[in-house]
């Protein structure tokens, strides 16, 4: 009995250990190895949108995840700023992670307001503290003591006018506002871009049309809401695989991509439906979703992309200087601009592309979208408008072209290929805002 047993387990051990070491061969010469899928099931339960106090660049995951699920599990439709994040995210205030601003309106109080997308996002996660504390001295030494405020109405992915329309709003609804940084760009150019690619006025907020299609269409609600149950799916598939006893072993990190792989075709044939709605329904493509008509040409969007900007900046300068609000803008760096960087062997690796991958990188159907023209032609041509164009702003003492903040920087900025940078990069993001802000300031006082 017990040389059966015995018998029975070297047999099962050394079957175990054949199929273990298949498993092991096929991950490493098919797949790309053992680290990189676990990492990949790694990253697919642990993407969450980009949220101002966790954004670290590893956005990864697939723009259709993005698109089906983060619209309903972080961030819901907002009337005016297009998007805001849901209060279950414990961002409470009025939609963005910062305390309420109508809560602090005293004469002691001094608040400061910062705009942008996801790099804005960062520079107040990393800096924060230490704009305070600026903000805070430089009030002091004029013998008045503030209790400086710094409010985050930002988002990933927010771009002009949106900055214009939140601080239209919280002014309209009597928020005291003493200082306003912005800190925009990339996005007026990329977002731009990616409407136009999905049939989007380049005007309306980043993913629009997957925000909105549901408001309009119960068909493709019921689409969106599959969509949310498969993507939630693979969220939990990765995490229960990647913290199972044998989570280490080849064979059940096969089983787990096998299941990924499953579950991601059907995400990518839920959008080829959205995609087949929307060419055959004319009925469906109704003005929410959608807006007006784009531009003919790529060249004439990135044109009005430009004249946006502009007007937008332009406006918001015009509100804030009637309200007595100083206004200092950033227009912000990236490694697509020729010249801006000598890039790191690291950043040459991670964070230069020209493919778009970046919001792509698992979604096959998606990847008609990433032409070469964003990061070849988009970015760089666009930047040098908006670049001539900041030198026609109306607040020239207040405005910063800090395109080349990183010209003369050795070390990595870049964490991804899109825009985002490390606390290193927002230091000099904050260095080059510093003085301009506490001038307007002490300017104003």
């Amino acid at each position: 009995m017990i040389k059966k047993v015995f018998l029975w387990s070297v047999s099962a051990s050394l079957c175990w250990g054949a199929m273990e070491f298949t498993a092991w061969s096929f991950a490493a010469t098919i797949l790309g190895g053992m680290d990189t899928l676990k990492q990949e099931r790694v990253r697919a339960y642990q993407y969450r949108p980009a949220l101002a106090e966790e954004l670290n660049g590893d956005e990864t995951a697939a723009a259709l995840r993005q698109a089906f699920a983060s619209a309903w599990e972080a961030e819901t439709v907002h009337p005016y700023f297009g998007y805001v994040y849901h209060k279950k995210e414990k961002i409470v205030a009025n939609g963005f992670p910062s305390k309420d601003i109508f809560a602090y309106s005293s004469p002691q109080d001094y608040n400061v307001v910062m705009l942008g997308g996801s790099v804005a996002c960062q520079t107040h996660r990393h800096m924060g503290s230490t704009i305070v504390k600026a903000v805070q001295d430089t009030l002091a030494d004029q013998g008045k003591q503030r209790n400086v405020h710094l409010y985050l109405f930002a988002a990933g992915g927010y771009k002009q006018p949106q900055q214009l329309m939140i601080l239209t709003y919280f002014l309209a609804m009597g928020a005291k506002i003493d200082a306003v940084i912005n800190i925009d760009g990339y996005n007026e150019l990329a977002i731009a871009w990616f409407n136009y690619k999905d049939n989007v006025h380049i005007s309306l907020p980043y993913y629009w049309r997957y925000r909105t299609h549901s408001l309009t269409d119960s068909e493709q609600w019921l689409t969106a809401s599959e969509g949310l149950v498969m993507a939630d799916w693979e969220k939990s598939w990765a995490m229960d695989m990647d913290r199972a006893v044998l989570a280490w072993s080849p064979t059940l990190t096969l089983v787990w991509k096998f299941g990924d792989s499953i579950i991601e075709a059907r995400l990518n044939r839920l959008h080829l439906k959205f995609e087949q709605r929307d060419k055959d329904e004319e009925d469906y493509r109704d003005f929410p979703p959608i807006g007006p008509s784009n531009p003919a040409s790529l060249e004439e969007a990135v044109t009005l992309a430009q004249q946006i900007w502009w007007q937008s900046n332009t406006a918001l300068y015009q509100l804030l200087q009637a309200h007595g609000i100083p206004y200092v803008h950033l227009l912000q760096p990236n490694q697509y601009i020729e010249g801006s960087k000598t890039l790191t062997r690291r950043e040459k690796k991670i964070a230069f592309t020209t493919d778009f991958s970046h919001a792509f990188a698992k979604d096959a159907n998606l990847r008609k979208h990433a032409s070469d023209k964003l990061n070849t032609y988009v970015i760089p041509t666009g930047y040098l408008g908006l670049r001539e164009l900041g030198k026609t702003l109306p607040y020239q003492m207040n405005f910063i072209d800090g395109t080349m903040l990183y010209r003369n920087v050795e070390k990595d900025i870049y964490i991804d290929d899109c825009c985002h940078v490390n606390q290193r990069g927002t230091a000099l993001i904050w260095k080059a805002i510093r003085p301009t802000l506490l001038r307007a300031i002490t300017s104003k006082d």
